[in-house]
């Protein structure tokens, strides 16, 4: 039986590439969500009607291993205050003890 040499290469390449796809990177991606409102501040604000919630989107890539070799967040914010007010920033902390557990 004689191969030609295009048809060796052909298998060559693929046995080369197979054990690159069994062991590709993985992507994840994790949502966490929070309501924010004046009460959760330190001190509570009173007063203010408003809210938000806040979307954190973690997209994560794995090597083979399971070790984390990049990622991204992306933070969404939707607010609801009673009339048009400017915004300058907000503020993300981790000091209340749920925050810390997740």
């Amino acid at each position: 039986m004689r191969i030609s040499l295009s048809r060796l290469l052909l298998i060559a390449s693929f046995a080369i590439a197979a054990p690159l796809y069994v062991s590709a990177q993985t992507a994840e991606t994790a949502y966490f969500q929070g309501l924010m409102l004046p009460s959760n501040e330190t001190p509570p604000i009173t007063g203010f009607n408003t809210s938000g919630l806040g979307t954190l989107v973690a997209h994560v890539l794995r090597d083979p291993s399971g070790k984390i070799v990049s990622g991204s967040v992306d933070f969404w914010i939707d607010y609801n205050y009673p009339k048009p007010s400017p915004q300058r920033g907000f503020t993300f902390t981790t000091d209340q003890p749920e925050c810390l557990d997740r």
